[in-house]
């Protein structure tokens, strides 16, 4: 999903992240570039992946089914899934 939402925002909403972007660049170009929701819903995809990437922590079940819950109702509308 953090693959798939940095795609997205690259190639749907046209956010120029380069390829060598860290975790914390990719957080702080969202945050500053894309509205509250989309900036917020990307803030806790993104301490997910790094718990789960860095710390081999696995997010809790409810914790996965809020964020498709929250990217359905920031992206679902337009129809098609992630790039």
């Amino acid at each position: 999903m953090y693959r798939g939402t940095l795609s997205r925002l690259v190639h749907r909403e046209q956010l120029e992240i380069r390829a060598s972007a860290t975790e914390g660049e990719c957080l702080r170009l969202v945050s500053a570039e894309r509205p509250a929701p989309e900036a917020g819903f990307f803030r806790h995809l993104t301490r997910l992946w790094i718990e789960l990437a860095y710390d081999h922590r696995l997010p809790e079940h409810g914790e996965v089914s809020n964020l498709c819950r929250d990217w359905e109702s920031l992206w679902g509308q337009e129809g098609g899934g992630v790039d």
